[in-house]
């Protein structure tokens, strides 16, 4: 069963994955996106937010922004602006 933590390596609702270290939620209130980059501990991986979005095309530009290239494509299909 998938878990409500936002934090959590296998929350509910992520939008895409980047790679293997960057990942794109919805957060649990459904009121933003998140960018959120993967932290190792000793036990699990953690997800911790790097910026929030409530606009579909800021969110774009900082993905973009990010080192890499990413397939952004699952991004296009978002609203342009967060659940109002």
């Amino acid at each position: 069963m998938p878990s409500n933590r936002e934090t959590a390596d296998d929350y509910r609702n992520v939008i895409t994955q980047l790679d293997d270290n960057h990942r794109v939620i919805g957060c649990k209130d459904d009121i933003q996106w998140v960018v959120q980059k993967a932290e190792k501990s000793s036990h699990e991986r953690r997800w911790r937010a790097l910026r929030y979005f409530r606009s579909k095309l800021a969110l774009i530009a900082f993905c973009g922004g990010l080192q890499g290239r990413y397939d952004l494509s699952e991004l296009d299909n978002l609203p342009k602006v967060t659940y109002q």
